[in-house]
């Protein structure tokens, strides 16, 4: 706000739907090319290409806009070899930030309006400018003045813009205001449409708010099977290698002046030996990217079969997670805070401006503090940043399962141990003139997380044509911070407790078949960079009724959330209702 502390002007701004028309529209296309070399043989060549109109959720809110991703694969198939290629393309059309394009459509003009109308009107009012003066000698006559007090010990910048509330009256912070908010740009006008394809053609790099993600990644895979090779075991071998090529013009990440390339690569072998009644897998499988040290990741599996219709099974196994591109070379200021990765090399490329002007990584390693946290003496308390490394973990799971004609129960239980957690560091960086930015760094936990869960599946058949299919899910994070070290987001977007019911009723009347499936998940924390919220408890209940009307054709009838109120899985996002719906599939 600009104005005395009795006389607050506020920017007016725009609402978010007057900046967005919220369409939504997808169009994919699947198109696939198989040759049959021989009997054991094929070669295949498959395109995939989708584009559309959407709003993301992320960090902020995105408008996607003829965004579009394509893949294509070409893979040769025998019963012994498998060896695919395929690249990913994406084209992000004119993507660009909400909260951007509404600063850039709006306040910059805005601001520029009242700081004049409102300087000019102090200067009236103060004898410095004369009304006559044109506009270009009212700006000098106004600049000189500031120079020439400051240099004295005079009126400053700081007093002109409401800090010395005896410099303006009332009536000058109004005309300001009124000024400002007359020329505020119309949304669906000319001058607006305008103004907007100027703003989102621009890159948030360069001052506009227009996402450029041009990204790319190649893959090459294969595998072999020597199953008719070697007798003792079924034993596969295989290898992977992967390309990226990160290109957002520095709107995404670090790449302000050339792609963001690197690689990585694994190779792994699995062998699967029948004892009678055990069944035991053993694998293992190394994977290094040009960034980081190679991870050996080996799991041993065994299943024991009591009968033909009953089994436990047990398994031990290790494995890693290479930090993803975005925690590796984000780079995006999005307002409320600026989310930064933490290569090595991005740490030394990122830059980004700030209030207090532009501070490169080095600053940030060097001035971050754990946020809104003090230490018993009621200091901040610094935050020692380490560049970003690959998350391991291990897993124990244990499965027992019974399948009989008319029934069937499967229980399964996990424990899994992470070391180097993947997730957001908040921190806060004290910037240059003594205030503080908060940045969401991607990095590494120092303590261990802990996830365990299970989960038990039930199907029956009763009254001979009425199928019951019961799972119930609890899965629970333990992780604990210390008090004095930074906040950890680690995301895990998962009710404690969730439960699914399906009933299935073939036959009602005639060949009328009816499907019944209810949800129910209790309330949980849902953690994002965008926003941290509950989720509140829900229950969804859907219905849906088929009719085959001819040999070929179904007709079929449904509801989601029937009956159900509004409601929530994304905090931030919209709220999810009821959809009725009527189909005709035929399928000759």
């Amino acid at each position: 706000y600009f104005g005395t502390p009795s006389d607050v002007t506020k920017y007016p701004g725009f609402k978010e739907s007057e900046l967005t028309d919220y369409s939504a529209k997808s169009v994919k296309i699947d198109a696939a090319l198989h040759y049959k070399i021989s009997e054991d043989a094929e070669l295949s060549w498959n395109s995939k290409y989708g584009t559309g109109d959407a709003i993301l959720q992320a960090t902020n809110r995105n408008a996607l806009k003829d965004f579009a991703l394509q893949q294509h694969k070409l893979e040769y198939r025998n019963s012994h070899l498998t060896v695919r290629t395929y690249a990913t393309l994406e084209d992000s059309g004119t993507t660009h930030d909400l909260s951007a394009f509404g600063t850039f459509i709006g306040a910059g003009r805005w601001y520029n309006d009242y700081l004049l109308t409102y300087l000019g009107g102090v200067g009236l009012e103060k004898g410095w400018i004369e009304a006559t003066d044109s506009a270009d000698l009212q700006k000098d006559k106004l600049i000189t003045k500031i120079i020439t007090d400051q240099a004295t010990g005079g009126t400053s910048f700081a007093d002109l813009i409401g800090a010395g509330a005896d410099l303006i009256t009332a009536a000058v912070a109004d005309a300001a205001q009124q000024k400002a908010d007359g020329n505020m740009l119309v949304p669906g006008s000319p001058e607006f449409e305008a103004v907007k394809k100027d703003v989102i053609g621009k890159a948030i790099s360069e001052g506009g708010a227009g996402i450029q993600d041009q990204s790319k990644s190649y893959n090459f895979e294969g595998n072999y099977n020597f199953k008719e090779k070697i007798e003792w075991a079924d034993v596969t071998v295989g290898a992977s290698y992967k390309m990226f090529s990160l290109e957002s013009n520095g709107t995404l990440f670090t790449d302000y002046e050339s792609p963001i390339e690197y690689n990585e690569y694994g190779v792994y072998g699995q062998a699967v030996k029948n004892l009678g009644k055990v069944k035991v897998t053993g694998s293992l499988r190394y994977d290094k990217s040009e960034f980081f040290d190679g991870n050996f990741t080996p799991r041993l599996g065994l299943l024991y079969n009591f009968s033909e219709d009953q089994n436990i099974r047990v398994s031990y196994q290790t494995g890693f997670r290479n930090p993803s591109s975005q925690d590796q070379f984000i780079g995006l200021n999005v307002g409320t805070t600026i989310l930064m990765g933490s290569s090595t090399n991005s740490v030394d490329r990122f830059k980004t401006l700030t209030s207090a002007g532009e501070i490169n990584g080095e600053y940030v390693w060097d001035n971050s503090y754990v946020r809104d946290k003090l230490d018993d003496e009621g200091n901040r308390i610094e935050v020692n940043l380490e560049n970003v490394k690959p998350e391991q973990v291990e897993s124990y799971e244990f499965g027992y399962r019974i399948n009989k004609s008319n029934f069937n129960v499967d229980l399964n239980g996990y424990f899994s141990k992470y070391t180097n957690f993947l997730a957001a560091q908040l921190v806060e960086v004290e910037l240059p003139d003594g205030t503080f930015q908060n940045f969401d760094i991607d990095g590494n936990t120092d303590e261990v997380v802990n996830t365990y869960g299970a989960n038990l599946g039930i199907n029956t058949r009763v009254f001979g044509k009425v199928k019951l299919g019961l799972i119930y899910e609890y899965n629970k994070m333990d992780y604990n911070a210390p008090k004095d070290s930074s906040d950890y987001e680690p995301g895990f977007n998962t009710p404690e407790n969730r439960v699914k019911l399906n009933i299935g009723v073939n036959n009602i009347i005639g060949k009328l078949n009816l499907g019944i499936n209810a949800r129910w998940n209790e309330e949980y924390l849902y953690e994002s960079t965008f926003i941290d919220a509950m989720v509140p408890a829900n229950t969804v209940l859907d219905v849906q009724a088929n009719y085959p009307i001819y040999e070929y054709a179904t007709l079929k009838v449904g509801a989601s959330n029937l009956f159900g109120s509004d409601y929530l899985q994304i905090p931030g996002s919209g709220m999810i209702g009821q959809q009725s719906y009527v189909s005709l599939t035929i399928n000759p």
